[in-house]
């Protein structure tokens, strides 16, 4: 798999080795800096749609909150919600993939947050459930 220019990437936003300072963000300058930063995601994701509910740590995981599950690999989903979580905070991610029979309970850690969302990766993950995301993405392809 080649490196993949971050200007190049259509979902720029996620998964960059590095982020943006603060100075050069608001400097306008975030897109000359964000062209030399390269692609490090080893999964390739796949377009989801599906609606999830997250609970998180902080919470003692009993409240859950809606969101919309846009994308997803093996190693993690871009979550669309109009209340992410803050960075390093741990998860549960509760969804059922199209097809699926089953809801999985995944945990996961938020590492980067949108406008939109937060990109969230997976933590360790069970047999069953590396099964269907597996099986899920491949069949997708």
């Amino acid at each position: 798999m080649g490196q993949t220019r971050l200007a190049d990437h259509p979902m720029s936003s996620s998964a960059i080795s590095g982020t943006v300072p603060a100075e050069v963000h608001r400097a306008g300058q975030g897109a000359r800096y964000a062209s030399s930063m390269v692609e490090k995601r080893r999964h390739v994701r796949t377009a989801l749609g599906t609606s999830i509910e997250f609970c998180a740590r902080s919470d003692d995981f009993l409240v859950r909150v809606d969101g919309t599950a846009r994308d997803i690999s093996l190693g993690g989903m871009f979550i669309e919600t109009e209340l992410p979580r803050p960075l390093g905070e741990e998860l549960r991610v509760y969804i059922t993939l199209p097809g699926g029979k089953r809801e999985m309970c995944l945990p996961a850690i938020v590492r980067w947050l949108s406008r939109e969302g937060m990109g969230i990766q997976f933590l360790l993950l069970g047999a069953a459930d590396t099964h269907d995301i597996t099986e899920y993405t491949a069949s997708k392809r």
